[in-house]
């Protein structure tokens, strides 16, 4: 599997489906930079980096890569507790329930193809695309969390990422997530996601990750899961917020 004992970091993907702005805001992205501002008061958090989907045709627009650090339980209490002033700088930021549409979790970065932690990737990589892609089991209850963790290399088609390493497009060290926070409503959060780094020359630049792109998408999926995105995302440099208070260095 790869494993890795990499603790020291949490990691928050939030998924954005629907991005209509907050009822005080222009922009979903003026919401979402207020939103930072209280993020920078929570003494767990160490930063994040909005991150833009390169096809603005897919499902997910944006996807937020948010990194914490100490134990899980802050960020467990964060989704199922969460306190009033978070509560309402999330509404401010995001409008009342429904508004928006996203699907925030909290994960732990539980292996990596080369067997080197990512987490926390930072300083941010402003010239690396990114990969990702989520995974559900189906309802019928035939899913085998085991054996898709134990194989996940090729049950997330992350072998397949990198058996395509090209001149034109280098595939970098890929991470697999498991989910740590409550996978139900109202957050309903994927359990697992990849995160693979691409390098594109210039001359292949998106030809060469869009061709692969479409190319990972065939890839079949283990009986009792589904793949319920695949995209390529970079990350807006406009849109990098670290914590003025802990460091990642």
């Amino acid at each position: 599997m790869s494993s890795i004992n990499n603790n020291a970091w949490l990691v928050v993907f939030n998924f954005y489906e629907k991005i209509t702005p907050a009822y005080n805001y222009p922009s979903f992205l003026a919401g979402w930079r207020q939103l930072g501002k209280f993020v920078d008061t929570l003494d767990h958090y160490v930063g994040t980096q909005l991150q833009k989907n390169t096809n603005p045709n897919e499902r997910f627009p944006y996807v937020n890569f948010a990194i914490f650090q100490g134990s899980d339980h802050k960020v467990m209490d964060d989704f199922i507790n969460p306190g009033p002033e978070l509560m309402a700088a999330l509404i401010d930021a995001h409008g009342p329930p429904g508004h928006q549409v996203n699907f925030p979790g909290g994960y732990k970065e539980v292996a990596t193809f080369d067997g080197l932690p990512i987490a926390p990737d930072l300083p941010p990589k402003l010239k690396s695309y990114f990969l990702m892609a989520c995974f559900r089991p189906t309802d019928d209850g035939t899913a085998d969390i085991e054996s898709f963790e134990h194989t996940w290399q090729d049950s997330t088609g992350a072998a397949f990422l990198k058996k395509n390493n090209t001149p034109d497009l280098h595939v970098g060290n890929i991470g697999l997530y498991r989910l740590f926070t409550p996978p139900g409503p109202p957050y309903m959060s994927f359990p697992y996601v990849i995160r693979c780094e691409l390098n594109a020359s210039q001359e292949g630049e998106m030809y060469a990750a869009n061709q692969l792109l479409e190319q990972f998408k065939q890839v079949p999926v283990p009986h009792g899961f589904h793949r319920e995105n695949a995209a390529i995302y970079r990350i807006d440099p406009d849109n990098v917020l670290m914590s003025p208070i802990n460091h990642w260095d």
